[in-house]
């Protein structure tokens, strides 16, 4: 069968994933808590949207006997997010890890698979894959903001099945580089707990210190200050140019938003640009100017200008004198962004107008040259997340292209 002109082996099917299924069928609807009662729970946002599934924020349901036995999950079950987004609908994980009475609420689709002619795993990397994305798209309905695919569409969704041998050597490929996507994963998370910790301690011990003081930001050590921020450096709030001038957007001069700024050390993409004549609108924010967070929701996030840049007015930049070093005090404003948040009030729009920021204290030790040894310890950390995260993306393109290449026959694996 090949339909919409897409080519695959002779010795391939193009079918229907009802033809390999033994069981499809929707989950539980039943009211949940956080607190542990009944048995644990599955939902849509335990859903890794990666083909796994996320244990870190459980619900619990309780329900009887009866219930849990007909909807408690097993290995190598398949959960199908049914409603969701037209982005997240379709949305499909493999449960690898049981545990014991977990049941599944009611918009996910429990599939399980007559596993002599289709692996699980084949079924969860294909939906996972261009090839599933593309096909879960021709199938959903869409409403308002959401789209759904029932069980019967679900069934009658294209699969492309090679023989079951082929499928094992495929799968086996992709589970490999899972494996070494995940320890990376793990590796990077063990970085950030390891710098968070020592970030913790530098902030209140420095490094050598034997001597200390309690002030208006907690224990630091004897010989450091606390300053004003005002104290440290310039401080403006940026300005968006009119959106109405099309003269003021090009791609001279990157524009930073609060999108722009993520849990990274330095802010390396920006999603929108301006032109020069742009930039003349705002101050210009310099290489390593402190861009921090002051209006909305992520009040606190800060990072560093990596070139010539300016924000719109929901940043308010630091530019450090002379004797301060920019990465200790990026890093320090960092380490009690939590308090910033405090300096906003109460508003259905949480603001930290620039008056106020210039009055946020941080710990600064006496000379730059002891700012820099804290500063340059946090920076290699940062540099190996960079490194390993830019490691783990790029398996994850190798793993993309090879998705593209074995799950349509494109490329062929010998089979032993």
């Amino acid at each position: 069968m090949n339909k919409n002109l897409l080519e695959i082996p002779e010795d391939w099917q193009l079918s229907k994933i009802g033809n390999y299924t033994t069981k499809v069928e929707y989950g539980i609807s039943k009211a949940m808590n956080s607190e542990g009662f009944g048995v644990p729970i599955l939902r849509m946002n335990n859903l890794n949207g990666e083909g796994f599934i996320d244990y870190s924020d459980l619900k619990y349901v309780d329900i009887p006997e009866d219930l849990i036995s007909k909807f408690s999950l097993e290995k190598n079950d398949i959960l199908f997010n049914r409603v969701n987004s037209v982005k997240l609908v379709g949305k499909t994980s493999i449960v690898k890890r049981v545990i014991k009475d977990m049941v599944f609420a009611s918009y996910l689709i429990r599939v399980k698979v007559n596993v002599k002619k289709l692996l699980p795993d084949y079924l969860n990397y294909y939906l996972n894959s261009h090839l599933g994305v593309k096909e879960i798209n021709r199938n959903l309905r869409r409403a308002s903001s959401q789209a759904n695919i029932n069980a019967k569409e679900l069934r009658l969704m294209r699969i492309i099945v090679p023989s079951i041998e082929e499928q094992y050597s495929i799968t086996s490929i992709f589970s490999n580089l899972d494996k070494i996507i995940k320890k990376t994963g793990i590796l990077i998370n063990n970085l950030q707990i390891l710098k968070k910790g020592l970030m913790q301690r530098l902030f209140t011990e420095g490094i050598g210190h034997t001597e200390f003081k309690e002030t208006k930001v907690g224990k630091i050590p004897k010989s450091w200050n606390v300053l004003q921020l005002k104290k440290i450096g310039r401080i403006f709030t940026g300005k968006t140019p009119s959106t109405n001038v099309d003269d003021y957007w090009r791609d001279d001069i990157p524009f930073i938003t609060p999108a722009d700024i993520t849990n990274k050390h330095y802010i390396r993409k920006t999603e929108r640009f301006v032109s020069f004549l742009g930039g003349n609108q705002s101050k210009i924010i310099p290489e390593n100017g402190i861009c921090t967070v002051c209006i909305g929701s992520t009040i606190g996030k800060v990072a560093l200008a990596v070139k010539d840049s300016i924000s719109n007015q929901q940043i308010n930049s630091l530019i450090c004198d002379e004797i301060n070093d920019p990465h200790y005090i990026c890093y320090a404003i960092s380490n009690r962004s939590r308090y910033l948040k405090t300096y906003a009030g109460v508003a259905a729009v949480p603001i930290v107008k620039k008056s106020l920021f210039e009055l946020f204290r941080i710990p600064v030790p006496p000379t730059i040259e002891e700012q820099k040894s804290i500063s340059n310890i946090l920076l290699s950390i940062d540099n190996n997340i960079e490194i390993e995260e830019k490691y783990q993306n790029r398996l994850k393109t190798i793993k993309k292209g090879l998705m593209q290449d074995l799950l349509t026959g494109k490329k062929r694996l010998s089979i032993n």
